[in-house]
């Protein structure tokens, strides 16, 4: 058996797209660049994706709203049902048969869905659980035309006979298992809706090499993982390759980026949304899967990283908005789907052109540039970077085998100061009515501190959390004729946003309302 070899630097994209039929890997390109994620991750989708397993596109809508379309029950079921990655989820697959072929095993689809989806349920940490039903009967389509270029019409098919017998409607995902009996060879494996919740994968794991384990075959499983990875609001894992004046770094200034770094399909070894067999701890925080208070930022400070908590995911930018997100990775192992001498412990670095926007956005760094091939990409130990403005630096003090201590300098991710203090002492009603506006802020606002002091030298009174989205707080009557002050911060997942001024409010005790006045005489 012949061990894949990752993409080598030195071939660009051409040697994804050459690979990827060999590995039974997959791609999905978005042809658009307005394309975006899933709402559920706070942004949208847009209408066409064109996923190019191999050399050949292939298109289809995005779930979306207003792209199903009354016509076609594949759309439209894109659109009833989308966008939960946590908590108990339902997949349904359909095993497809033509009329003059036999369908995949039966066996071999519920064995390798079922391992698939506990491969998502251990990654998840708890946060997911999928089970999978299979659909009674292999559903015979009417058709001859080859599943490589006819995908969508069999799983419109196909789906079309199984609403006529059952709801889908409770299904967060159905997957589509397409003939291949004659062993055809498709230009992809599988191809999957981004944010929606169908998935279309070709039933032919005997083409590719069968290196079994204990839950599927590897390569199998990896196609259907990837393609219920862009059901639950993912894209590719990419990479950038840069050089300047023919040497590779790790990247380019802003103003050469866009002519010396360009962008490598599935440029991550480490991520099953690349060519590796992993879920990032970056791609598990778009999915929500990461607990709270696993995530922080600094300006200047040490930081201790694990694999699975206490502190999964570090966040730094520069002074001109490149964004970094820092995670431990440990080094790929040896005969699990390659082979790799070269990879090692250390903390892999993320870029982000920007937090908006689908997580295309998203590319490994090469931290070791000199080196073939992406393996190696994270930092070791006492192994520093600098990015090209020089506003960051990430510098890795130790590694074990099970965490990685960085010292971070750079600009922290919190959300500005709140922005000035509004107050109406209500009297009558014994509160003073406090406002606010919502600040800027990289991540979105998930609620607020505001706390209360009291007297000359400002101890604090109480501190109360303001939901998110609210900018509004009556603060219950306090002493007559002191002096408070009142602050406000605003809280993202990765901590507790800036100070700004506090708010002073004195609380006067109201005049009684004079009675009984005479002539001449001053009202007390």
């Amino acid at each position: 058996m012949n061990t894949p070899q990752l993409p080598r630097r030195k071939y660009g994209r051409l040697a994804i797209a050459i690979a990827v039929p060999v590995l039974a890997l997959y791609s999905a390109l978005a042809v658009n660049a307005d394309h975006s994620p899933a709402p559920g991750t706070g942004d949208d989708v847009s209408n066409v994706t064109v996923h190019w397993h191999g050399n050949t596109p292939h298109y289809h809508v995005a779930a979306t709203q207003d792209s199903a379309g009354a016509g076609s029950s594949a759309q439209a079921v894109a659109s009833a049902a989308r966008y939960e990655s946590r908590g108990e989820l339902r997949a349904l697959v359909i095993n497809v048969a033509r009329a003059s072929g036999a369908a995949a095993s039966r066996e071999s689809v519920l064995r390798d869905y079922e391992g698939s989806a506990r491969w998502l349920n251990e990654a998840s940490r708890g946060q997911l659980n999928i089970t999978v039903e299979v659909f009674p009967r292999d559903v015979v389509v009417p058709l001859t035309t080859s599943v490589c270029d006819a995908d969508l019409a069999y799983g419109e098919n196909a789906l079309g006979q199984v609403e006529a017998e059952m709801s889908t409607a409770s299904y967060r995902f159905i997957s589509f298992v397409l003939p291949n009996e004659s062993g055809e060879s498709c230009k992809w494996s599988g191809m999957g809706e981004v944010g929606g919740r169908l998935t279309w994968n070709i039933a032919q794991p005997w083409a590719y090499p069968r290196r079994e384990t204990a839950i599927c075959f590897v390569e199998w499983c990896r196609t259907v993982i990837h393609e219920w990875g862009h059901n639950l609001g993912l894209w590719h894992h990419n990479s950038l390759t840069c050089t300047l004046e023919g040497r590779p770094v790790t990247l380019a200034a802003r103003t050469l980026r866009d002519s010396s770094c360009p962008s490598q399909e599935y440029g991550s070894p480490f991520s099953v949304m690349g060519i590796g067999g992993r879920l990032s701890n970056t791609e598990r925080r778009r999915l929500g899967w990461l607990p709270i208070g696993r995530q922080t930022t600094t300006s200047d400070g040490i930081i201790t990283l694990h694999r699975d908590g206490p502190t999964e995911l570090a966040w730094v930018r520069t002074d001109e908005g490149d964004i970094f997100s820092l995670e431990f990775v440990k080094a790929l192992q040896t005969n699990r789907w390659w082979d790799s001498a070269q990879s090692n412990n250390g903390v892999q670095v993320n870029f982000f052109k920007s937090l908006s926007g689908k997580n295309g956005n998203q590319f490994l760094l090469d931290m070791n540039p000199d080196t073939p091939s992406f393996v190696d990409a994270m930092l070791k130990g006492q192994q520093a970077w600098t990015d090209p403005s020089g506003s960051v630096t990430i510098t890795v003090l130790s590694v074990t085998d099970e965490s990685a201590t960085v010292h971070v300098r750079g600009v922290a991710m919190l959300a500005d100061p709140v922005p000035a203090l509004t107050t109406e002492v209500q009297s009558d009603l014994g509160v003073v009515d406090l406002r606010w506006k919502q600040p800027a802020s990289s991540f979105p606002v998930t609620h607020y501190e505001v706390r209360v002091f009291e007297g000359a030298e400002q101890r604090e009174v109480y501190l109360v959390g303001v939901e998110k989205l609210k900018t509004r707080l009556q603060i219950p009557a306090a002493m007559w004729n002191s002096d408070y002050w009142v602050s406000v911060r605003a809280v993202t997942e990765v901590g507790v946003g800036g100070v700004g001024e506090m708010t002073k409010i004195r609380w006067e005790q109201p005049k009684k309302p004079c009675t009984g006045k005479k002539a001449g005489k001053k009202c007390k």
